[in-house]
């Protein structure tokens, strides 16, 4: 009785034991792709995840497979063909022989049986439409595997785009983060100088309110830069969930900037998936009219559909460029003969005056403009533009310090300035992307 219950007693005990511990595996944290630390990424790097992961470069490949499979398809009828076939005849029934009994007087039964087995190999030695036939759907299938690159390269220059969108937001934000530090500075500074009694409260005023717009400009930034991040995550394809570190930095551009124009044409003609794809396209078309399937001659069809017949020949209109004409402005006959007076000196407010003013002065044979005697009157004979420098007054020469004021805008014009500088090196590195995408050669970039 012992020895019955023995194995039963271990399964239950080790149902229990998977039981007992099935809670506590339950509570460890199961490890993902998403957990494992991200490798940065270069733009090269973010170029070429988008060609292989990005949905339409992978249903263009999916295509190219398929034009591929026709191919083979139509290759098929020129391999040799092996048939058989197998028959029999005769069967269970029973003939009685004339000659030949048993005991008894009954007569002897006998069943005959034919087996014809045969086999029969063809093997096409030329076909003429079948061989045009392949030629056109070889043609179309390379067609096909060309757009499907050229999608690759499309996908290509998506990702690099938003990679680099992105490292412009990075750049942004960290722009935004000194200006805050710098605005806090500014208003710590304004605060001790109110104390001091060296400033008012309108200084103070004037810090915050800068520090208030700093902190708004930097929540906007945050927040394009998230946008920015999960358009990379688009274009590459990837989970919102995975880290994304980028490799590389919005960099000054160095080096030898300039580009052979008709080598960068070469590399197009030659590298373009779209233009080869076009190019195998169109001979695709033409094998399908010589072999007789396509119908028509080509046009035949928008010739059909305009209810005209296929044969005639129908003549283009000539599009004709017009001139529209311009409406003629005439000077006042005073005018004519010289140029156009004009004032565009002007005195500043507060005081102040600007460090030159310039006067057009035009002198001909019967008038003189500025009138003769004026200020701005100079004995010339010709026309041009003639500049007064203006003299400060000693008493108005610029302070040795600086007003809270001129401060606040020293920062804004360095923010500005920094909104420049990575606007320019963002732009530069688009043109290199743009470049290559123009030359078919984005997934080739560093």
């Amino acid at each position: 009785m012992t020895a019955r219950f023995t194995r039963p007693a271990a399964a239950v005990a080790a149902l229990g034991l998977i039981l007992i511990a099935a809670p506590a595996w339950a509570q460890q944290p199961v490890r993902s792709m998403t957990d494992a630390p991200a490798a940065p990424i270069s733009l090269g790097d973010a170029a070429r995840l988008a060609a292989g992961r990005a949905p339409s470069a992978v249903g263009a490949r999916a295509r190219a497979a398929q034009g591929d499979a026709r191919v083979a398809q139509v290759r098929s009828e020129f391999l040799p063909q092996l048939g058989t076939e197998a028959t029999m005849d005769g069967g269970p029934e029973a003939t009685a022989l004339p000659t030949g009994t048993y005991l008894g007087g009954a007569p002897r039964m006998v069943s005959e049986r034919t087996v014809d087995v045969r086999m029969q190999a063809t093997q096409r030695l030329f076909d003429l439409p079948t061989l045009r036939r392949l030629r056109a759907t070889s043609t179309e299938a390379d067609a096909i595997a060309f757009s499907a690159l050229a999608a690759e390269e499309q996908a290509a220059g998506r990702g690099a785009l938003a990679y680099l969108e992105l490292q412009r937001a990075d750049a942004r934000v960290a722009a935004r983060v000194a200006d805050s530090a710098l605005a806090a500075e500014l208003l710590g500074i304004a605060r001790q100088q109110l104390n001091a009694g060296t400033a008012i409260a309108l200084d103070v005023t004037r810090a915050e309110s800068q520090l208030a717009s700093t902190v708004s400009q930097l929540i906007a930034a945050r927040s394009a830069r998230a946008r920015a991040e999960l358009e990379l995550h688009h274009a590459l394809a990837l989970p919102l969930g995975s880290d994304l570190v980028l490799a590389d930095s919005l960099r000054a551009p160095g080096g030898d900037l300039t580009v052979d124009e008709q080598a960068a044409i070469q590399t197009a003609m030659n590298r373009r998936g779209d233009l080869l794809s076009a190019k195998h396209a169109r001979r695709g078309r033409a094998e399908g009219d010589r072999r007789g399937e396509g119908g028509a001659a080509p046009g035949g069809a928008a010739l059909h559909q305009r209810g005209e017949h296929p044969g005639r020949r129908v003549r283009q209109p000539r599009l004709r460029h017009l001139r529209q004409p311009q409406p003629v402005r005439r000077l006042p006959p005073r005018l004519a003969g010289g140029g156009v007076p004009r004032a565009s000196g002007r005195r500043m407010r507060s005081g102040r005056t600007s460090s030159c003013a310039s006067r057009w002065t035009c002198g001909g044979p019967w008038w003189t403009w500025p009138p003769r005697g004026s200020r701005w009157w100079r004995p010339t004979s010709s026309c041009g533009w003639r500049s007064r420098k203006w003299s400060r007054p000693a008493s108005a020469s610029a302070p040795a310090w600086l007003s809270n004021a001129d401060v606040i805008q020293a920062s804004l014009t360095l923010n500005h300035a920094r909104d420049i500088v990575v606007d320019a090196r963002t732009t530069w590195h688009q043109a290199r992307v743009r470049l290559a995408a123009a030359q078919g050669t984005v997934t080739e970039i560093q």
